[in-house]
């Protein structure tokens, strides 16, 4: 046994060692820091301001939020509509973006991409990475309630008024049959 004794130990030691080094390097974040930029549009043209009195935020958010709780909040230029991070680890983001005019009381979007928004999904996987984003004419549904988004009104996409629970009051349905035309 002596013969094996320290040829054994050393053996052992290198398995400790490198199930010590392995176990370290799953909590060591491989994501490395780069800067993004982009410009925002609406269907295909400039953001459409209503005044010179204009705030663009724009925040991205990790994707996986148990990983990384930061919000990494842009630099942004309203006039030529473009924005700015110059420090975003790698990774899969949620995009946040109010266009709040006149600041901070409207945003013109009407909250349609909050924090927790689905809608705008980006992997950011290179330095100076360009990402243009095009919001659509219609916007999808506001998260807010009372702040829908897109062409309709306070009541939402078709304008019309709603309950408390979100649907249309009966006297602006339509009529289902001829006795109620």
């Amino acid at each position: 046994m002596k013969k094996y004794g320290k040829p054994l130990l050393a053996v052992v030691l290198v398995v400790l060692i490198a199930a010590v080094v392995g176990y370290s390097l799953t909590f060591v974040n491989f994501h490395r820091t780069v800067s993004v930029q982009g410009e925002i549009t609406r269907d295909g043209k400039p953001l459409p301001w209503e005044s010179d009195n204009r705030v663009l935020y724009v925040a991205f958010v990790p994707e996986d939020r148990d990983a990384d709780s930061n919000l990494y909040h842009a630099q942004t230029d309203p006039i030529n509509n473009t924005f700015h991070v110059p420090a975003l680890p790698t990774g899969t983001y949620y995009v946040s973006i109010q266009m709040n005019d006149p600041t901070p009381l409207a945003d013109l979007l009407q909250f349609a991409y909050p924090l927790h928004n689905k809608d705008l999904k980006f992997v950011v996987k290179e330095d100076n990475q360009h990402i243009p984003i095009d919001l659509p004419a219609v916007l999808p549904q506001g998260s807010r309630p009372g702040m829908p988004a897109g062409i309709g009104g306070a009541g939402g996409q078709d304008g019309a008024p709603k309950t408390k629970r979100g649907k249309k009051k009966d006297s602006e349905s339509a009529p289902t049959d001829e006795k109620n035309k």
